[in-house]
């Protein structure tokens, strides 16, 4: 794990090379993207803004100063602000909403042991935006859910 210290100018070098034009890439440790994107997998990241996202396209984003790749599931105004909504393939819940200037980018290509799935072609962004779709009816069916659970226990 990176420190803590270090974290911060990591982020603002990410955000400064994909600001430039450049992509990066970077190898991810954790399951919240199961199963499309393991552990180990490469993800390639290009800049993007929170207007041109389209549910389904899968994210990176900063918060509390950890990087997170996530799927990116519709846009929200909280006042005057464009917020984001996200949210872990591997998750029922979505993430609470990101600001879009915390966004760094959207990926691009995700690179196994023994082949690269590019994301901007045209079956991946027709399943891509299935699973946006899927995931946006599967987290607010279950927020419906959980909200008639706490309406019947109250009674």
């Amino acid at each position: 794990m990176l420190e803590e210290k270090y974290r911060s100018t990591l982020t603002a070098l990410i955000s400064e090379e994909l600001s430039s034009g450049k992509v990066f890439s970077f190898a991810v440790s954790t399951l919240s993207m199961l199963p499309l994107i393991r552990p180990e997998d490469e993800i390639v990241v290009r800049k993007s803004s929170g207007q041109t996202l389209k549910c389904g396209d899968i994210v990176v984003f900063e918060r509390f100063k950890e990087l997170y790749t996530h799927r990116f599931l519709c846009r929200r105004m909280s006042g005057s602000e464009m917020t984001l909504v996200t949210k872990g393939d591997n998750s029922f819940t979505a993430d609470d909403p990101i600001s879009a200037k915390d966004l760094l980018g959207k990926v691009t290509r995700i690179r196994k042991a023994n082949r690269s799935i590019n994301l901007e072609g045209r079956f991946w962004k027709t399943a891509n935006s299935l699973a946006g779709m899927l995931s946006y009816l599967e987290w607010t069916l279950f927020a419906l859910l959980r909200g008639l659970k706490r309406s019947i226990s109250k009674l």
